[in-house]
């Protein structure tokens, strides 16, 4: 499930009636197949939040974007990472933080669906050598290098859709 704007997800969440009913019947339906120990779902970012309401989360530990985390939180059987990692790995379900994350968490899941050298050959060619010039990509870092200011006023302007979001979440759910 690729990312999207916490704004986008309400919306899809809220009105869109016909995609939401095929992402549950398409997860209920790999539900019912046995599988092996690979991740049977993925998501990066605000995708997380979609599939949060098909019920898969339910028993599992998961990330999102940071600024996302809120709408996670309290949900009854869900387990939200501590920290803020790029991605998490639990049982059938695979989930990476922000947008940047999901090159970590899709090299990640070519090593489990292939091997470690495919994924190995695949960082190569993309010439994915991670060297970030700042360290500034989560809030822990960002108080660090006095960007508090700027976590909270983004905090700030996705409340109102983050708490939206998790009331629509924990009717699904419960809260914990």
């Amino acid at each position: 499930m690729p990312g999207t704007s916490v704004e986008q997800a309400q919306t899809v969440l809220l009105q869109d009636d016909v995609y939401m009913s095929f992402l549950q019947r398409v997860c209920g339906e790999l539900a019912a197949k046995p599988h092996q120990c690979w991740p049977r779902y993925a998501s990066v970012c605000a995708g997380a939040l979609l599939l949060a309401n098909t019920g898969i989360f339910k028993g599992k530990q998961v990330t999102t974007h940071w600024a996302m985390r809120g709408a996670l939180a309290n949900l009854q059987g869900v387990t939200l990472a501590p920290d803020y990692p790029r991605y998490v790995h639990d049982q059938d379900v695979l989930t990476g933080g922000g947008i940047a994350s999901g090159i970590d968490e899709a090299l990640y899941l070519v090593s489990s669906l292939s091997s470690v050298d495919e994924a190995c050959k695949a960082q190569l060619i993309m010439q994915y050598a991670p060297a970030p010039p700042f360290h500034c990509g989560n809030p822990d870092q960002a108080e660090q290098s006095g960007y508090l200011d700027m976590v909270n006023g983004m905090l700030s302007a996705d409340q109102a859709s983050v708490d939206t979001i998790q009331s629509i979440l924990q009717g699904r759910y419960g809260s914990a």
